[in-house]
């Protein structure tokens, strides 16, 4: 099929000047590209700031320029008829995009980049804290295996002293009842409290602790009466909440009187308390020398609590 030339005028120029304007185009695109990431890292309202923005409206005013430039060639461009009377426009729509358009897919860009980097820190959040919640898990087992080892080693140790008479516990010094006492507020379980007795208990010190030491359908006061005489030392943890109770003051009287007749048995430990609410609670707990949760670990708490266990067996 033949085609035929319209209003045909030389090409050769307006080609050549197509061609340049196009390659101008380009050239002022990769450099908005760069004012634009260079406007990103500026700061706001700096003097960088204010020239880089000078520069991406004159990047822009140039860039419409050339646009127009290329649209009126365009314009000039031949026209061709087919011989057999159909038409055919060859009238190119400018598919270049609008700085206006560079820009908001650049944002939405950067965007996107912020929203991956926000999900791959939520998901190494969520891996960290089911590694920790297995760490976790398994160091409470750990706990109660040592409890049951200790519970087990002590039976075997009391039954083989009874047929032989010698204590073969594999120490010299061998705790008789409960070694501690715990007498604290129900608040601070969660804090110290379980965690404190865990690891006691781990280190083979028998503990008395209401969530281990009772069982179903036994007598809370006759119990707890059992531990407060059996004990070697009991624990005060002096807490805000632990002075605004009745029941922990009871066990605090019952280890007064128990200190009176056989020497020291009150370890205190202050948690989250200040030595002013000390003082107005009761004069002789502050007179004596504690622990502090704020200074002092579980782990330091625990070898403290064990060494004067065994200077009493010492001084026993």
């Amino acid at each position: 099929m033949t085609k035929l030339p319209i209003g045909f005028r030389c090409s050769s120029d307006r080609f050549k000047k197509s061609k340049q304007a196009e390659e101008r185009v380009e050239e002022i695109d990769e450099k908005i590209r760069q004012v634009i990431n260079n406007l990103r890292r500026s700061e706001l309202g700096s003097k960088e700031h204010k020239d880089l923005t000078n520069t991406l409206n004159q990047l822009e005013k140039a860039h419409r320029e050339k646009t127009n430039e290329i649209a009126q060639l365009a314009e000039d461009k031949p026209q061709f008829f087919y011989a057999e009377g159909d038409f055919k426009k060859n009238n190119k729509k400018n598919k270049r995009k609008s700085i206006q358009k560079i820009f908001a897919e650049e944002q939405q860009k950067a965007k996107l980049r912020e929203w991956n980097s926000i999900q791959a820190d939520a998901r190494r959040r969520r891996e960290t804290a089911l590694d920790n919640k297995k760490r976790s898990q398994l160091e409470k087992q750990k706990i109660i295996d040592n409890r049951k080892f200790v519970g087990e080693l002590r039976q075997e140790s009391e039954t083989l002293r009874q047929f032989s008479g010698m204590d073969i516990s594999g120490d010299t010094m061998k705790r008789d009842g409960v070694d501690v006492f715990i007498s604290h507020a129900s608040e601070d379980k969660g804090s110290i409290v379980r965690d404190l007795a865990d690891s006691l208990i781990s280190e083979g010190v028998s503990v008395w602790y209401d969530e281990y030491s009772l069982s179903i359908g036994d007598s809370l006061s006759s119990s707890i009466n059992k531990g407060l005489s059996e004990c070697t030392f009991g624990i005060v943890v002096l807490s805000p909440d632990f002075v605004k109770k009745k029941w922990p003051e009871i066990e605090l009287q019952s280890l007064y009187a128990k200190e009176v007749h056989k020497g020291k048995s009150i370890l205190p430990i202050w948690h989250r308390i200040t030595f002013d609410e000390v003082i107005e609670f009761n004069l002789h707990m502050a007179d004596k020398f504690a622990l502090n949760t704020s200074t002092h670990s579980v782990e330091m708490i625990t070898k403290l609590i064990i060494k004067e266990l065994d200077k009493k067996l010492i001084e026993s």
